[in-house]
């Protein structure tokens, strides 16, 4: 059974931009980070399961030594069958994480230069669709998590009318807010 890794800021992700900007400066920096993360423990294929390390074609796959078998890095990912460079996937995960409230597809656009609204939509669907889903790729790529600040109401007892530190339910049994961490980006009072 695997043991639960507490990412830490700074070796597993950047802390700020400035350390973003170092850390993944090309699109080389961008390729390693993808392999170190699907494949932690070295590379093994897909199709014959040897640990021969691959070699790297001019397309950028990578082809086993053995079965000649041929996997792109990005295959499972995201990333997939893209055409945008992974140094602007990289940034856009960047903006969508990094943000308190998140981030609009106008917004992802104008930051990072997209042609497209269609394209910064797109992408902002499929981050916010892997960070729900906790997807992974070949069960290694690690989960990209959204953690928002949610309200949660907890009783205290007695009836009440409406109060300012509670939520806009109308009467019931006065509470206080929490705050908490979650996966849910839903707000409303949970008595409702």
């Amino acid at each position: 059974m695997e043991t639960f890794h507490r990412p830490t800021a700074g070796i597993d992700y950047p802390r700020n931009l400035q350390e973003f900007d170092r850390r993944f400066a090309d699109e080389a920096a961008c390729r390693t980070y993808i392999f170190r993360v699907r494949w932690p423990v070295g590379y093994e294929c897909f199709r014959c399961r040897s640990k021969a390390p691959p070699w790297i074609t001019s397309r950028g796959y990578l082809h086993c030594r053995q079965c000649s078998s041929e996997i792109s890095i990005t295959a499972g990912t995201v990333f997939e069958r893209t055409r945008k460079p992974l140094r602007t996937w990289f940034q856009a995960i960047w903006l969508v994480t990094s943000q308190k409230h998140g981030t609009n597809a106008l917004g992802l656009q104008r930051v990072l230069g997209l042609g497209s609204y269609q394209t910064a939509w797109t992408w902002l669907h499929k981050l916010r669709r892997a960070m729900w889903s906790g997807q992974t790729a070949n069960g290694s790529m690690a989960r990209l998590r959204s953690m928002k600040r949610t309200w949660v109401v907890q009783q205290t007892g007695a009836r009440h009318r409406k109060q300012e530190d509670c939520c806009d339910c109308s009467g019931g049994v006065p509470s206080k807010r929490i705050r908490t961490y979650s996966n849910v980006s839903d707000s409303r009072c949970l008595r409702r």
